[in-house]
This record gives C-alpha cells, structure tokens and sequence, in this order.
C-alpha cells in the first residue's frame, strides 16, 4: 500500500456568487464549493463540490443551472497543498503546491466524504485513487475538518 499523502485546502468563503469574480483573481484557487437552496436540505445547503485549473471559467460553466436557483447562491474557494508541518504560529501552514493526481484525488475524496447533491461523479467507494488525508482549514463551510482515504480501506 503506498503512503498516504496529507493535504491541507485553505478556504475562503462564503463569498455571494454575484461577488466571486471580483475575487477570482488567485490562479492558485483549485477546489470550489457551492452552497445554495436544496428542495430536501433547506437553505445554505452543499449543492456541488469541484476543481478547477481557472476558477472563473469553471465556475462560469455552471451559470447554466446556477441562474435558475432560487435563493442566492454563494461561492467557498480553496488552495491546496501538501501538508509538511505547521509554522511557529499556530495558525499558518506550510506545504507544497501538490500534482494534479493529487488535486483529482482531494476532489473524489471530498465529493465521497460529502455527497453533494449536484455531484453525479465520485459518489461511490473511492478506487485506486492516491491514498490521501485532507485537513479543510480557514472559512470550510459545512465540511469535515479532516477526511481521509484510508476510512474506506
């Protein structure tokens, strides 16, 4: 079995979609979360988790489905990286920028963790992802502080 590895995605949020492109300008933005209302879940509900190479591009491809919601709709974003330690203060971390198997993965995992109600992919038992372990840190929303692979294994 290969090591696990343990990333760390810093998130920023809740930001209202009609305000998520003044703050899209960090190339380094690589997962994404939408929150919005769910006919079961109420208001403020997980509705979609993802990744993306440009957040504002991606996240433009759902305007779609997004501007029919009824209630708003707001926006979490997150940098991901490699967890190598903590800093001096508690509060900072340090890492690495992590390989896209590794970002595909930290996706799969927290679409699985999660179970969004608009993600069709990723919902069953992780496969032969990369082993990983993902610290959510900052402003994370309603998800799980930390997850990992290994829960399935």
């Amino acid at each position: 079995m290969k090591d696990e590895t343990t990333l760390f995605s810093l998130w920023k949020g809740p930001i209202p979609l009609k305000d998520v492109w003044n703050e899209i300008n960090d190339e380094n933005y690589c997962l994404y979360q939408l929150y919005g209302r769910h006919v079961v879940y109420g208001p403020d509900a997980l509705l979609y988790i993802g990744r993306c190479g440009c957040a504002e591009t991606r996240i433009g491809q759902h305007m779609s489905w997004l501007e029919w919601e009824q209630d708003r709709i707001t926006v979490y974003l997150a940098t991901l990286g490699v967890f190598q330690g903590w800093t001096d203060s508690s509060d900072e971390l340090i890492g690495a920028k992590p390989r896209e198997p590794e970002i595909a993965a930290a996706e799969a995992l927290l679409i699985h963790t999660h179970c969004p109600s608009y993600n069709s992919q990723h919902l069953s038992q992780p496969k032969d992802e990369p082993k990983v372990r993902i610290f959510n840190v900052g402003q994370y929303g309603s998800l799980a502080a930390e997850t990992s692979t290994l829960r399935w294994s």
